[in-house]
């Protein structure tokens, strides 16, 4: 497991400083950054004469696969920021007390069950920092 990838319970999710409801026990993925770096991908390729080169490519910072309540009054907002392509400041606090901050923009597109009007959402950007 990449040491800046973390798996836990989600308290508190700040969207555009709105909160948006997170059901009790809701897990997501984190991949934050640290400091000003991006995160990076490598890719090594196996020379002869005993070397190596290796290639890095900047990859997205964020979160993904987070359940999300939409309530009727957040629609028009949660709309507006993923129809438009609109890059907002998020914080996302997890069980142990740790809060990650970014400037992020909605990954994918999330659909809405008529059940419970629940979400799985995704949201990155270039950084996603552990505060």
């Amino acid at each position: 497991m990449d040491y800046r990838v973390y798996a836990g319970d989600v308290k508190e999710l700040m969207i555009d400083n709105i909160e948006y409801p997170v059901p009790e026990g809701a897990t997501c993925k984190i991949r934050y950054t640290v400091g000003t770096s991006m995160r990076k991908e490598n890719e090594i390729t196996v020379c002869t004469a005993k070397t190596s080169v290796l290639k890095a490519k900047n990859i997205k910072a964020g979160f993904t696969g987070l359940k999300v309540i939409l309530r009727e009054d957040l629609e028009s907002h949660f709309a507006n920021i993923k129809d438009n392509g609109l890059i907002v400041p998020v914080l996302l606090t997890v069980a142990d007390g740790a809060t990650y901050s970014g400037n992020l923009m909605v990954s994918g597109d999330p659909e809405m069950d008529s059940e419970d009007r629940g979400m799985e959402l995704s949201m990155e950007g270039n950084y996603f920092t552990k505060m």
